[in-house]
């Protein structure tokens, strides 16, 4: 493996404040780890980073938000988020946020409102990629639209690959969008059929690795 994204994950259940607060106290976790371990991984905020990790035989260590809410409605938090070294946001978790809806919860915006559009033109001005996994279809389609910049599926599936079982019927699998939106990015193969059924492991407020391929 040469590079990671090590993701912060807080619970879509707290309020946006209080997920912030605990997003950059995982960041801080990712730091000592990464202080901790300084002959496996180190922390990379660019592709000639992690190409330069690689050579040095270490775990280039990226940082990524999943979940919107943690950014509390606030385009400062965000620039902030990126300066301590976040480099995707996931837009949803499991929870719809005030600008964004989430594939596993009802949808309130029919996808993304103006804040949530202006969301995407801001992490495409930073550098920040945008994280379509656990979005809504319409929320996915939005972001495709407005995104600048290729988007990522850091966890979903391709729907013709991987059918979302009923409790997903709002289609956290991801279409085929590219012929109808002209975009392109990366989207993570999956190979399980309960994507979103069932208890979900490894994430109590814990940083959590997500390997992120490169496209060959």
């Amino acid at each position: 493996m040469g590079a990671q994204f090590w993701s912060v994950y807080v619970p879509a259940g707290m309020e946006p404040l209080e997920a912030a607060r605990a997003t950059f106290e995982q960041i801080d976790v990712v730091n000592r780890m990464l202080a901790a371990y300084p002959d496996a991984f180190a922390f990379a905020a660019t592709a000639d980073d992690v190409e330069r990790l690689h050579r040095e035989g270490r775990i280039a260590s990226l940082i990524g938000i999943e979940g919107g809410y943690s950014i509390a409605e606030s385009m400062g938090l965000l620039r902030q988020f990126f300066e301590a070294g976040v480099r995707y946001m996931t837009l949803t978790h499991s929870a719809t946020t005030s600008w964004a809806d989430s594939a596993t919860d009802a949808p309130q915006h029919d996808g993304l409102t103006p804040f949530g559009e202006a969301v995407v033109r801001e992490m495409n001005r930073l550098g920040m990629l945008v994280d379509l996994s656990h979005v809504s279809e319409a929320t996915m389609m939005d972001a495709m639209r407005v995104s600048a910049a290729p988007v990522i599926f850091s966890h979903s599936s391709a729907r013709a690959v991987t059918r979302p079982p009923a409790q997903c019927a709002r289609q956290r699998a991801a279409p085929d969008a590219r012929g109808r939106r002209g975009g392109h990015g990366h989207l993570r193969a999956g190979l399980r059929e309960r994507g979103c059924a069932g208890p979900r492991r490894g994430h109590g407020g814990r940083a959590g690795a997500a390997a992120i391929a490169q496209p060959g």
